[in-house]
């Protein structure tokens, strides 16, 4: 008789008197589980098994057990050595908030690792491994998979792992969106010391929901599903602002669709993939082909229609396909001018200092992932997805969480850096300043009132614009030309778009470079400077309105329509800085020359000189002074001249 035949009944008497009755032969048994590494197991995704016929030897022993191993009972492995040198779980965010930090596994992580990380062989534990023949087994330690779902050798490199071995308190709950350690659910237990191990999420002898999970965390396919809670072991212990049944990205595998908890690609945030394609893969939202999963709410597509109803968009600004809400890549893939996400591989830092000094842009820098969302944002107010996304404060350049949009651009374009954000041609103005915190401010002379509420009348808008329009957002302008926001049936947001600086419609702009694209300049202003026309009546800016004029004749007119001279040649459209040197006199109406057009040898710093009736320019285009004058009946035309 072999040696596994003479045994096997004192083995499975012996087994079921010392391992616990409910650890073996419950629900979900270790008999069946891939931790039954004797003769009759074998039934993990590498099938491993031994000669040895006892089950639970490999984990414990009656006699004998190794000393201070209160971690786990009547131990029969040896621990991993006291010396054994780590690499564990490290973030910015989390080395700050946690403390003490861990330094290497404690407790029951410990006991976990003398399998799992692959140092200590698999069948060497207190007594020896026989085989049929009595000849002691060759040493097999834990197999790796480049198959994450299969990998379970975690290595001695933690830092790709969810973080273990820390202590879990009421603080660090507070500070981190965490369950509270006396609300947590009974199956997530910590240790005796309040850390959290591996045993808060796994249950060595029961794999009844896979993985040695303590509770089903989205699986269909095992017992105790509940598809109205995605990822319920996830949440169990987080508790992100808005991550509720509202937020799209709840839907489906939840938590499971961006982070992996053990062998992640993007170790800092435990992300399946870098954090631009992790957006796109294919269990994201926003991947080409991916269907929009989630209805876009009726009303805010009345609403989009509404504001641009008043524009006729040029017809060469249809999209050239009808793209899907949440098809981000496509638009990426497509569009011109775009933000250049993913393209510099310099790593998203969630701490990192404000404003930034080096151009790179990710999804999440101006997007809360957990707390995304469609409804309509009232005026001044913040759209859900950027909700919980930090900014930078207009006044002080203080990091704040941002509650006004702007405060997200100003991240990247206010600062003394903020010149590196710009893309392809940038500004030759006189007064020359990229910082758009300074552009915006409220004491300049002229604005756009993004950051601050308006000054004047509102008499240019169109009139139901006029006493409800206040302020605007960066989105207003900067926005995808194929965007809901647009009229189209595209997402909302300055992603990409087909004309230059990322704007929503057509805003001709002198061919400092010659870029690539640009239409004839001479082409109707309604359609050339669709942009503008958005919120501006025409009527009042080329016929009616206008302050700039000699008598009844409207200039805008003679120099946009008789001269192709585009808005941008005589406008900045943000603001002109006081702190830069702008005056009243000289900057009021957004004028700051682009010299491309204005200057000259003779006329190096183009200015406009604001009187009490009008206005003159010194500049190259026409003779020094000339002016305009609205008292005046009528005054002589001339022509401007070109270098």
């Amino acid at each position: 008789m072999s040696i596994s035949k003479y045994f096997t009944a004192a083995a499975l008497a012996l087994c079921a008197t010392f391992c616990a009755r409910e650890l073996v032969f419950a629900k979900g048994s270790v008999l069946n589980s891939p931790h039954n590494l004797s003769i009759s197991g074998g039934g993990g995704a590498h099938a491993i098994s031994f000669g040895e016929i006892r089950v639970c030897v490999f984990c414990h022993t009656p006699h004998n057990a190794v000393a201070n191993s209160d971690s786990a009972p009547l131990w029969n492995r040896a621990l991993p050595a006291a010396g054994q040198s780590y690499s564990m779980y490290q973030s910015d965010f989390f080395n700050q908030n946690v403390n003490p930090r861990p330094l290497y596994p404690t407790g029951s992580s410990r006991v976990c690792l003398s399998c799992h990380d692959g140092t200590l062989a698999l069948n060497r534990y207190g007594g020896k491994v026989l085989s049929d023949t009595g000849v002691p087994e060759a040493a097999t330690t834990m197999p790796g998979d480049t198959d994450r779902t299969k990998n379970a050798n975690l290595t001695t490199d933690l830092s790709d792992d969810h973080p273990i071995s820390f202590p879990y308190t009421d603080d660090l709950a507070a500070k981190v969106e965490l369950v509270s350690p006396t609300a947590l659910p009974p199956n997530i237990k910590l240790d005796k010391n309040n850390n959290l191990q591996c045993t808060a999420c796994h249950d060595p002898h029961d794999n009844e929901y896979g993985n040695f999970l303590v509770m089903n965390n989205g699986d269909p396919t095992k017992p105790d599903y509940n598809p109205n809670v995605t990822s319920p072991l996830c949440v169990a212990c987080h508790t992100p602002s808005g991550w509720d049944a509202t937020s799209p990205h709840y839907a489906g595998a939840g938590c499971l669709n961006c982070h992996a908890s053990h062998t992640s690609p993007v170790k800092e945030y435990l992300l399946n993939a870098p954090v631009d394609q992790v957006c796109f893969n294919g269990t994201g939202c926003h991947g080409t082909g991916n269907p929009a999963a989630h209805p876009v709410p009726t009303q805010m597509i009345a609403q989009s229609k509404q504001l641009n109803s008043s524009v006729a968009r040029p017809a060469s600004a249809a999209p050239a396909r009808q793209r899907g809400l949440f098809d981000m890549q496509s638009l990426f893939g497509q569009s011109l001018y775009k933000h250049p996400v993913g393209q510099v591989k310099t790593p998203y830092k969630r701490n990192e200092r404000l404003p930034l000094k080096q151009p790179r842009v990710e999804c999440v820098d101006c997007h809360n992932s957990h707390l995304t969302g469609s409804a309509m944002p009232g005026a001044g107010t913040m759209k859900r997805s950027l909700k919980k996304v930090r900014g930078v404060n207009k006044d002080s350049m203080a990091t704040v969480e941002a509650t006004r949009e702007y405060e997200i651009c100003y991240k990247c374009h206010s600062g003394p850096y903020a010149l590196k954000f710009i893309g392809l041609d940038k500004e030759n103005r006189v007064i020359q300043d990229a910082d758009l915190r300074k552009r915006f401010d409220i004491g300049n002379p002229s604005f756009h009132p993004v950051a601050a509420t308006r000054r004047g009348t509102g008499a240019s808008l169109l009139a139901q614009y006029q006493t409800t329009m206040l302020t605007i957002e960066c989105t207003d302008c900067h926005n995808s030309d194929q965007s809901r926001k647009a009229g189209g049936s595209g997402p909302n947001g300055p992603h990409a778009s087909r004309y230059e600086h990322i704007l929503i419609a057509r805003y001709e702009m002198p061919p400092t470079q010659g870029a690539m694209g640009r239409a004839n300049q001479c082409g109707s202003y309604r359609s050339d400077y669709a942009l503008c026309f958005i919120c501006h009546s025409d009527d009042y800016v080329m016929v009616s309105g206008s302050k700039f004029r000699n008598g009844s004749a409207n200039q805008h007119a003679k120099h946009v329509v008789d001269q192709c001279i585009p808005c941008f040649a005589c406008h900045d459209p943000h603001g002109v800085s006081t702190q830069d040197g702008a005056t009243v006199t000289n900057n009021s109406f957004l004028m700051n020359f682009d010299k491309f057009y204005a200057s000259s040898q003779s006329v190096p710093f183009p200015r406009y000189t604001m009187t009490g009736t009008g206005g003159s320019c010194t500049v190259s285009c026409h003779p020094t002074g000339m002016g305009y004058d609205r008292n005046v009946a009528v005054m002589p035309r001339r022509v401007p001249r070109f270098r």
